[in-house]
């Protein structure tokens, strides 16, 4: 029983070290889901071209979303006539670049680190855009020609992935994403309307924005968070210090592609991919192997793919998950081996900031791991326990290739 409770008593560290920021995180994300109008949406996608891909990265930077979120709003953009290498570089973008994401990394991770990390995302999904519009561009006209910018009428109304049972039934007006998000289902010359989360008066908007991060968006994300932490910890603990450095700190192409491969089947959006960086990271990961995880893991996941190949076609899918990878490569490559050696040594160990100033009070630490904790319970209950009253399905149950997805898995 000893290593049963050395893996709890690792988890609870990692906990205590990231819940104030993973909770200040969540607040922000509540804060702009009540600001940002829907009609963002129906403005920021156009076909093709250079604007409308550098909107969409923008949008994705601004949106409070998770990584299962992008799949039902990218999906409804390419539908409402958007190009694909611009759905697929919002795609790209707005998971890593979100708000909250950007700030748990500062604080985890050290600001050197995140900044490198926002220049290859933004780069990287730029080009991928650029290429995608190129390469794909017969492909939108044959099989999509819809003359509207964003008309989302073609996408069923599906609920939030995080979202309760009291939005379950499906509405012509709207189409909520997923993490609360919704789009609209006129064009653009209709997207004056605003989401009623960015309408009401000041205590409406706080009421909505506590019960969107503590019942609906915070569980969800800290469920996921756990089952990566989990496994963070469990390595920690039972695997030799030597040889996780051996295997992610040597540097090397395969290191980049071995820690990709982990990924892979332990799904996690990017606010619950940094915490288990973070941790890697003290045991002697290379910060070029942390890029590459927080780029490539939430974006790869096989649920999500496969709902990709069936909306928008298989050559589509192929294209954006070798993207990904080289993306998340190249980008851990060129850090490890180019950037960081020119730079001071200072910033060669990102995530010491957190170690060097505790500044955090005990009392906020573990009153944060208790909001954690307590969302992780509402979560468990919905997906596992399914109390009537609890029930909750999630984006990719909302989404039929996915749910078949997650069923042959």
């Amino acid at each position: 029983m000893t290593w049963l409770q050395d893996i709890l008593f690792k988890l609870i560290g990692i906990l205590a070290e990231s819940g104030p920021y993973v909770m200040l995180g969540f607040l922000i994300a509540g804060l702009l889901h009540v600001l940002l109008p829907v009609s963002l949406f129906s403005r920021i996608f156009g076909r093709v071209g250079v604007w409308p891909l550098l909107r969409a990265i923008g949008l994705g930077s601004l949106i409070p979303i998770c990584s299962c979120g992008v799949v039902p709003i990218g999906i409804g953009a390419y539908q409402g006539g958007a190009g694909v290498g611009t759905v697929l570089a919002f795609m790209t973008a707005a998971p890593t670049l979100s708000p909250a994401a950007v700030l748990l990394s500062i604080k985890l991770l050290g600001v050197e680190l995140t900044l490198w990390q926002i220049i290859f995302v933004v780069v990287g999904s730029f080009v991928l855009g650029m290429f995608g519009n190129r390469l794909f561009r017969g492909y939108l006209e044959k099989h999509n020609p819809m003359p509207m910018l964003v008309q989302l009428e073609t996408v069923p109304a599906m609920r939030s992935c995080c979202a309760s049972r009291e939005h379950e039934h499906s509405e012509p007006a709207t189409s909520p994403a997923c993490c609360g998000s919704a789009m609209p289902e006129q064009s653009a010359a209709a997207g004056d309307h605003h989401h009623s989360a960015a309408a009401g008066s000041l205590h409406q908007r706080l009421g909505r924005m506590i019960h969107w991060v503590f019942w609906d968006f915070g569980p969800s994300v800290s469920l996921d968070m756990l089952v990566g932490l989990i496994f963070a910890a469990t390595v920690l603990t039972l695997v030799p210090t030597d040889w996780i450095v051996l295997l992610t700190g040597s540097r090397t192409v395969w290191s980049l592609l071995l820690v990709i491969l982990v990924a892979l089947p332990v799904y996690t959006c990017s606010m619950a991919a940094i915490p288990v960086v973070f941790s890697f990271m003290m045991a002697g990961m290379s910060p070029g192997a942390a890029v590459a995880f927080i780029i490539a893991g939430p974006a790869t996941n096989f649920g999500e793919m496969n709902a990709l190949r069936a909306q928008i076609g298989w050559k589509t899918a192929t294209y954006y998950f070798v993207a990904l990878l080289v993306i998340a490569v190249g980008a851990g490559f060129l850090l490890d081996h180019l950037i960081l050696p020119a730079l001071p040594e200072t910033i060669t160990s990102p995530g010491m900031h957190v170690h060097a100033s505790h500044g955090v009070q005990s009392w906020l630490a573990w009153a944060s791991v208790a909001c954690l904790v307590g969302m992780m319970l509402i979560e468990t209950q919905r997906r596992v326990l399914r109390i009537p009253w609890f029930r909750w399905k999630s984006c990719s149950e909302n989404i039929p290739e996915m749910s078949h997805a997650r069923e042959r898995l």
